[in-house]
């Protein structure tokens, strides 16, 4: 469990790179913010594993651990979003600034992926407490709507570390693959589908 030493926030606490000494050079300070953002998407894809794990093996730990994250990426949401703002308060070209504006909008698109995490956590919680099993074909078409949902997730931040448009596009194409899947009538299966799908390529522009 996280410490947070007296004094120090707990958005303060979690991240390394929010040096506010290079504020003086906007264009380092951005790139720094970047790793945090790459360390914030990890976070989010080990609540979404916890979460999704937690339902279909039925484990409460797994439930904690995917709120602990979640907690965890609320702290980084936070100071990124701290960050930017002290940034965009330097002298910064207009494409630094369209960059900040940008990245504004993605540290609230994966925090609401976050709170999707704590959702399904807690779907999970609900499911082992009434003693619901998902039955062994609703496992396995989870499973495979939620590797294709985090193969594109993956593929979306790394474009935006990068800017490599060739997985931005790998990622619009995951997205339409999604798109195109027949969902069943099956209750578990669309729950999870439109939670996991709401905004996982919200910052995904063709």
């Amino acid at each position: 469990q996280m410490i947070i030493p007296d004094g120090e926030d707990e958005e303060e606490s979690i991240t390394r790179y929010l040096d506010k000494r290079i504020l003086v050079t906007p264009s380092i300070a951005l790139e720094n913010t970047m790793y945090e953002f790459a360390a914030m998407a990890q976070e989010t894809i080990q609540a979404l594993d916890n979460a999704v794990g937690a339902a279909r093996n039925r484990d409460k730990k797994l439930v904690k651990k995917a709120l602990e994250n979640e907690k965890n990426i609320n702290a980084y949401e936070k100071a990124i979003v701290k960050y930017l703002v002290e940034i965009s308060q330097q002298k910064v070209s207009a494409k630094d600034q369209q960059t900040i504006d940008e990245l504004f909008s993605t540290a609230n698109d994966i925090e609401r992926i976050g709170d999707h995490a704590e959702n399904i956590a807690d779907f999970a919680k609900s499911i082992i407490e009434r003693e619901i099993f998902l039955d062994e074909d609703t496992v396995k078409e989870l499973d495979g709507i939620y590797e294709l949902i985090k193969r594109g997730f993956a593929l979306s931040i790394d474009a935006l570390s990068t800017g490599d448009q060739e997985k931005v596009q790998q990622a619009i194409q995951i997205e339409r693959d999604i798109d195109k899947l027949k969902i069943e009538e099956n209750i578990i299966i669309s729950f999870f589908f439109s939670i996991i799908t709401g905004v996982v390529y919200g910052n995904i522009k063709e």
